[in-house]
């Protein structure tokens, strides 16, 4: 792949779109397939040679054929050796692709990572204000309280703020678990950072 080739994030896509790749497995194929046919032919010639009667008069004939099925076997072994090579090459290619994705994968995870961290701050964000916001909503109902226990008057409580935003406890709670998460993990990044 060249550099302004855009990768795709499947490995399998990635290899498939890969002409290196396409070049390697080609190579690799025509090599099994040379393997195929030489052992066919050494196959057909053994069964020939042995078909053949061991006499005087065919030991010329027989000792050319097993030449020939001994040729081949040198043969059947080169070509083994190279179909070798070439499955390697087709390793060395898919780990090189592989790789590369590898690398694209992880740049849009960062990229991810840092579009859900920016959320992640917008929300705790707006989670704080709402915690500040209840804070001061319980003062404000503390102050009514002592002024009506002071006036012996009753005044209605506004809903809380945890019940007029409607969030709930579980959310509320899940929130709060986030930020001190979120908290823990800055920090565990800042001391690796310090290392």
């Amino acid at each position: 792949m060249n550099g302004t080739d855009v990768i795709p994030l499947d490995p399998e896509a990635a290899l498939a779109a890969d002409p290196a790749f396409a070049e390697a497995k080609r190579q690799e194929a025509a090599e099994v397939e040379r393997l195929r046919a030489l052992e066919a032919e050494q196959q057909a010639l053994t069964t020939q040679l042995a078909e053949i009667a061991a006499t005087a008069a065919t030991r010329t004939q027989r000792q050319k054929m097993r030449g020939a099925v001994s040729e081949i076997g040198f043969e059947v072994a080169a070509t083994q050796h190279r179909l070798k090579l070439r499955e390697r090459d087709v390793q060395r290619v898919q780990r090189v692709v592989a790789a590369d994705v590898g690398l694209h994968i992880a740049a849009q995870a960062t990229s991810a990572g840092e579009l859900i961290e920016t959320k992640l701050d917008d929300l705790l964000a707006e989670f704080g204000a709402l915690e500040g916001l209840n804070v001061m909503a319980r003062t404000a109902h503390d102050l009514v309280r002592a002024a009506d226990s002071v006036l012996g008057e009753e005044t209605p409580a506004p809903p809380t703020v945890r019940h007029a935003c409607g969030l709930g406890e579980g959310v509320w709670a899940t929130l709060a678990a986030l930020r001190e998460a979120v908290h823990e993990e800055r920090q565990r990044r800042e001391r690796l950072r310090h290392r």
